[in-house]
């Protein structure tokens, strides 16, 4: 049916741009509303509802990268990187914001956010050279621009390509620049992300109880925020700590 329409639409080409642009901004609006969801309690339901729906989404991701629709684009960002992240689909994540990358080319924190969040599945892939090069660009675009969340965020995963290196020293410079940006902003789920991995590089050194007093903090705030896969991971750590600090009860 969807073919059969496309087909009929196709002939008239006036109709055609406008299904399309209606299309698009439905879609992109979606996004932004998926995009707040996946970072609180309902989490869950709208990563059902985003892959039901994710030929359209991709759909409609095709047509804004080819446009060049750097608003609504902008606006789609941050829910096509977590729901890739959440369902483990790096490659595919890592494709689509490549394409994203290039539409966004000259629109500064757009583009910085668009490297960020690819430079994230890189990393994941093991790409840290790529994806350090990438965050260091994303850095420096949005540094120039308000979201201070976004560059605690980029930041974040700056120092996480570090540490995956083995360079802890450097990582230690930026998880402390990213928590101080995110205590900056009050942003619960920002700081709930900065203080796990600075908590996180405590654990890898050895040093248990600030470790410990970190991820702790981490957690309350993973907690109030109501994300279930940030909280899980700040239970995991949480717990991890716990263990080495004696405290099987607590751990468990």
């Amino acid at each position: 049916v969807r073919q059969f329409a496309a087909g009929r639409l196709a002939d008239l080409p006036a109709e055609y741009a406008a299904a399309r642009e209606a299309f698009c901004a439905f879609y992109a609006e979606r996004l932004a509303a998926w995009g707040a969801a996946l970072r609180g309690p309902s989490q869950l339901a709208a990563l059902a509802e985003m892959e039901a729906e994710f030929d359209d989404v991709r759909q409609a991701w095709d047509w804004l990268c080819a446009a060049r629709a750097a608003a609504p684009l902008a606006r789609a960002l941050s829910a096509v990187w977590r729901f890739c992240e959440l369902r483990g689909w790096f490659e595919a994540g890592a494709a689509l914001l490549e394409r994203a990358v290039a539409a966004l080319e000259a629109e500064g924190a757009a583009l910085g956010a668009a490297l960020t969040y690819q430079a994230w599945f890189l990393m994941y892939l093991g790409q840290l050279g790529p994806a350090r090069q990438k965050l260091e660009a994303g850095r420096a675009l949005l540094e120039a621009g308000p979201d201070r969340g976004l560059l605690a965020e980029t930041v974040f995963a700056l120092g996480s390509v570090h540490m995956l290196a083995g360079q802890v020293a450097e990582a230690a410079q930026l998880m402390q620049a990213s928590l101080d940006l995110s205590r900056a902003t009050g942003d619960a789920s920002r700081l709930a992300l900065s203080l796990a991995g600075q908590g996180t590089l405590h654990l890898v050194r050895g040093e248990l109880e600030p470790a410990y007093a970190l991820l702790s903090e981490a957690t309350r705030h993973a907690r109030a925020v109501g994300d279930p896969y940030q909280l899980a991971a700040g239970v995991g750590a949480l717990g991890a700590a716990a263990g080495a600090l004696g405290r099987p009860a607590e751990a468990e």
